[in-house]
């Protein structure tokens, strides 16, 4: 097709920028913390400033998945502050949204397990389900950030009941370079966001368990079953979770965790099949852009309109 028009996964540690249908495909990955330190308004200058430097043409479509927008009326906020800043058409979506166009589904739940962790469905009337996703502090379990907050818990919690020698806790103070473990309160709250965190998870659980920590050990089978959970309760919720697929920064690179929420789903939902995501969920905003350009244009689709992009032109 001609015309211009962009995708992107936005993430609340980096966004995930591609522009495309010109001559080159043109692509960018950058920070996003200052953004969302400016909540919606900051997402959206940031990103909007991000896409006129990638490329100065106007778009024909814009689609966005949004860490952060789980409702609907956050995606529309969102959606219309990015079109007056670009003059142009702009669907905006959860980021876990973009998962299933990018594995060529139209139904299932898409995971997200990177520095948060949240499912999203969709019930038999379309209607987003959205389980899970509210930050470190509250929840976010199996996510990076979720997996370092568990694992330091359960060192405290270990000593608190006399129980010391674990690998995970010599693990946890060589890893931030503590004199004491009493030391780790004041280091972490350094942080201004426990999403600092989530780095430091897949080094810490990795060494512990190479080291054969049962506490390392108990916390990632933890996270795997936290993980399910929510594929349970969005199924309680209506959404079809016959096919559910993961993907994340955390999850792509750690088959331990894999491991634990394959077995997790087994045991809980046995009826659903795991696929994993060989691309980048921003190919799938580039799908739905793709589309959503074509239709501005009035072009032929080379497929059927996807579920996503039909309900946003109702």
């Amino acid at each position: 097709m001609s015309g211009l028009f962009a995708g992107a996964d936005v993430g609340g540690t980096k966004a995930h920028v591609v522009v495309a249908g010109g001559e080159a495909s043109l692509e960018r990955i950058v920070p996003t913390a200052s953004w969302y330190a400016g909540a919606l308004p900051g997402i959206a200058a940031g990103l909007a400033g991000s896409l006129v430097e990638l490329s100065p043409r106007t778009l024909d479509a814009l689609v966005v998945g949004a860490h952060g927008c789980d409702t609907r009326n956050q995606c529309a906020r969102l959606a219309r502050d990015l079109s007056e800043r670009l003059g142009a058409p702009v669907f905006v979506f959860n980021d876990a949204e973009l998962v299933l166009p990018a594995a060529g589904l139209s139904s299932g739940v898409g995971l997200i397990i990177g520095t948060g962790s949240i499912a999203v469905g969709y019930d038999r009337d379309g209607s987003m389900v959205t389980v899970g996703g509210w930050g470190g502090y509250l929840g976010d379990e199996g996510s990076g950030t979720g997996l370092f907050r568990d694992a330091a818990r359960a060192v405290t919690r270990a000593v608190d009941r006399g129980l010391t020698g674990d690998p995970l806790e010599q693990v946890l103070v060589d890893l931030l370079d503590l004199e004491d473990l009493r030391d780790l309160p004041a280091r972490l709250s350094t942080q201004l966001n426990p999403t600092a965190w989530s780095a430091l998870a897949p080094p810490l659980l990795e060494r512990a368990l190479a080291a054969g920590s049962p506490l390392a050990a108990s916390v990632v089978e933890r996270s795997g079953e936290s993980l399910a959970e929510l594929i349970v309760i969005a199924r309680s919720r209506g959404a079809d979770t016959r096919v559910v697929v993961p993907t994340g920064g955390v999850v792509n690179n750690a088959p331990w965790l894999r491991s634990a929420l394959e077995g997790a789903l087994a045991r809980s939902c046995p009826e659903t099949h795991v696929q994993y995501l060989p691309v980048a969920p921003v190919r799938g905003a580039l799908r739905l852009a793709e589309q959503a350009a074509a239709v501005q244009r009035a072009e032929p689709l080379d497929g059927p309109l996807h579920p996503l992009i039909r309900g946003a032109l109702r």
